[in-house]
């Protein structure tokens, strides 16, 4: 990306150039940067001529050499962007299973491994949590252990237990799941739960019988 009027255009070219003179495997991260929606208001015009280049570089790409682009973002591309791909594949939020073996993968670099209920407790408050944020909870985990010591379960429930709380004031669903993960899986009682939130014992079980009928 350049800051000059048509370099950033140029510089595209002569990556595929590049790419072009061996049988090569072009990987594009991030590729709403270069690939964006044409019709954004926002957009002085630049950006238009950057995937209009892309567009053509993309028709003129070998037969032997294989074009890979990842988004986060998939809404922001241009739709003449999507014609130029043979396959899409959309990768999803982890499921509950695949976040269980991140978790036993990253902690299991340390001695020993958290009793099941604190890995249950952990795969709850990662839910909606993205692959590569589970593995930075469990990392975080590991860095305590080996600079401060511990109990590994320990530190993996209060690590997940402090996050959800920080989480809590601004996130009603994060106080929601706090307490789910809080009495279901390490057993704390209601009280102990609402000293440690702010709210009322009774509160707290109000916020449990909510999530129960909401998950009927």
């Amino acid at each position: 990306m350049s800051s000059y009027l048509g370099k950033t255009g140029q510089n595209l070219v002569d990556v595929f150039a590049r790419a072009h003179e061996r049988p090569t495997v072009l990987f594009l991260d991030e590729f709403d940067a270069i690939a964006k929606r044409r019709d954004d208001p926002s957009d002085v015009g630049e950006l238009k001529r950057i995937v209009n280049v892309l567009l053509v570089e993309l028709d003129g790409w070998p037969s032997n050499g294989l074009v890979i682009a990842a988004t986060n973002h998939p809404e922001l591309l241009d739709r003449a962007i999507w014609r130029r791909f043979e396959k899409v594949v959309s990768i999803g939020l982890p499921t509950a299973d695949v976040r269980r073996a991140l978790l036993k993968r990253e902690l299991g670099r340390v001695a020993g491994m958290p009793t099941a209920d604190v890995i249950e407790a952990a795969v709850a408050a990662t839910n909606g949590a993205s692959g590569s944020d589970v593995c930075a909870f469990a990392r975080a985990c590991v860095r305590r252990l080996v600079l401060d010591g511990g109990d590994v379960g320990a530190v993996v429930s209060e690590e997940l237990l402090t996050r959800l709380r920080d989480r809590s004031d601004r996130d009603p669903d994060a106080r929601v799941l706090y307490c789910q993960v809080a009495t279901e899986h390490l057993g704390m009682s209601q009280r102990a739960i609402g000293a440690e939130l702010g709210i009322s014992h009774v509160m707290v079980g109000k916020l449990l019988k909510q999530e129960k009928s909401t998950s009927a």
